[in-house]
């Protein structure tokens, strides 16, 4: 059995027609509800409409997203073993103080001179929140030296449809974007350069970007410069404590 068309205000099943708002208000133009004989005569809701239809849509994306997170996450960039990682499964201290980064919108870096205590599992547990409350999936998790190697196919011209231009615009035009492993990847200067206009661009348009990596403030500097790192720093920077959790003892 089908499901039973109601309408968007008063849901009743009655008389239900695909109305195009516009026949009630022109500036609606382009925008179709489900409403019942009475609710068309009711002018003043048409607004109304449009947002019960909004919310619905949002409602609606944030379901599915929520049952394919793991899926979703793969697709964004995230590795097979990390898709599951949750604040609720972070064992750490630092959880509270990157969820209160994520939802102000702070940009951040995630610092440790030790690998293995953290920082990605809370990178990916940002941006399954992120897609989860948002109910949008304009998110991407890359380790620095996958970027990198974005960064140069961008070079051959004649292989890559994807201009150096375009892909800053696409990294630039994620909600919110990690970059995993600052500094482990060998670059070139004009490579550099790149993520230099990804990093600024984001920066400057206040765009919620997550660092994490295990080098000091004096090894950033050296491996990417003031300007750069300076721009990396400019959210909250959240250090990690804690022994390798990935060796078995």
């Amino acid at each position: 059995m089908g499901n039973i068309e109601k309408c968007s205000i008063c849901k009743t099943s009655e008389g239900v027609k695909n109305v195009p708002l516009e026949y009630i208000d022109e500036r609606m133009a382009g925008v179709r509800a489900l409403l019942c004989p009475d609710c068309i005569d009711k002018t003043e809701d048409v607004f109304r409409v449009y947002d019960v239809i909004q919310e619905r849509k949002a409602a609606e994306r944030k379901e599915r997203i929520s049952r394919n997170i793991e899926q979703i996450l793969m697709e964004r960039g995230v590795g097979k073993i990390d898709v599951g990682n949750t604040f609720q499964s972070f064992r750490g201290s630092e959880s509270d103080e990157v969820m209160r980064a994520l939802r102000s919108g702070d940009s951040m870096l995630l610092q440790s001179e030790c690998p293995g205590n953290g920082k990605t599992h809370l990178a990916v547990s940002c941006i399954r929140e992120k897609m989860l409350q948002s109910g949008s999936m304009n998110a991407l998790f890359i380790g620095a030296a996958e970027l990198m190697i974005a960064i140069k196919e961008t070079f051959n011209k004649f292989q890559n449809r994807e201009s150096e231009a375009q892909f800053i615009r696409r990294m630039c035009n994620y909600d919110i974007l990690v970059i995993d492993d600052v500094g482990t990847e060998m670059s070139s200067e004009y490579a550099l350069s790149v993520m230099y206009a990804v990093v600024n661009r984001r920066h400057v348009d206040a765009k919620q970007t997550i660092y994490t990596t295990n080098m000091n403030a004096r090894q950033l500097i050296d491996h990417y410069g003031k300007a750069m790192v300076s721009r990396m720093c400019a959210g909250k920077i959240i250090k990690f404590k804690g022994s390798d959790c990935r060796v078995k003892k």
